[in-house]
């Protein structure tokens, strides 16, 4: 995502073995596309615009029912990030517990970490000697294991089902949101701000139970690319409350 950065702060929580976080390299891909439709955008300016459809509420609260976490769980999964420069690659661990609580914790080749991250609904909590960068919003973060959480602030404006497929539409000022569902578990999202360019999450492949097993963020503008792949996960006990501070070990 956007955590990284090249002057981490060192953190006290360490790797299986011991290994303690290092810098971070910088990631992503150059990632572009503009298409146009003048032509069409023309003929279409001189019919009136079709009545848009009616809004259902109630599609989003099925939505949060169906993707909510439901149980304490351990994933595993591994990790590769693109660049224009480079490629790095290590794993990782995510930790979820219900209500909405999640740790992230990501680890290089040799076990040296590259983040520490916790979402507790809609918080964002950081390391404290983090550095100040620019996140993911929230409810982008939650959409890479497969959780759908409205965008705070934002307003329901658009609904549409089609078969299989639910997708709804959020505005919030400046910013814009798609969610798309099928068969009840999320599949994408996309998040677009004036000068903050597009950023989006595609789940490629899903377990039965909604759980990505193949998950890719992308940041458009920065040419960033992250593509999470499971390994294992499995049901635990509760966590303990401190591990929602990233500063617990």
């Amino acid at each position: 995502m956007v955590f990284w950065s090249r002057h981490t702060s060192r953190s006290r929580f360490a790797a299986p073995g011991g290994r303690a976080y290092l810098p971070a390299p910088r990631i992503g891909i150059r990632l572009a596309a503009a298409v146009g439709f003048a032509w069409l955008a023309a003929c279409a300016s001189s019919r009136p615009d079709p009545d848009p459809a009616p809004l259902i509420p109630e599609l989003e609260r099925e939505a949060m029912e169906s993707t909510a976490p439901e149980r304490p769980r351990r994933i595993v999964f591994n990790w590769t990030a693109r660049e224009q420069d480079g490629r790095f690659s290590g794993q990782g661990v995510a930790r979820i517990e219900p209500p909405y609580r999640a740790r992230l914790d990501l680890f290089g080749p040799r076990g040296e970490g590259y983040l520490t991250a916790a979402l507790v609904g809609d918080e964002l909590r950081l390391p404290a000697a983090a550095p100040a960068m620019p996140v993911p919003p929230p409810a982008l973060l939650w959409s890479v294991v497969g959780v759908f959480t409205p965008p705070p602030g934002a307003r329901l404006s658009a609904t549409r089902v089609d078969g299989e497929r639910t997708t709804l539409e959020y505005a919030d000022g400046p910013a814009r949101w798609r969610f798309r569902f099928e068969g009840g578990q999320l599949r994408a999202v996309e998040w677009e701000r004036s000068g903050a360019g597009r950023r989006t999450v595609e789940i490629r492949k899903a377990r039965p139970d909604g759980l990505p097993i193949e998950a890719a963020y992308r940041d458009w503008a920065e040419y960033r690319e992250l593509v999470l792949t499971l390994d294992r996960a499995e049901d635990v006990e509760p966590f303990p409350p401190e591990i929602w501070s990233p500063d617990s070990p």
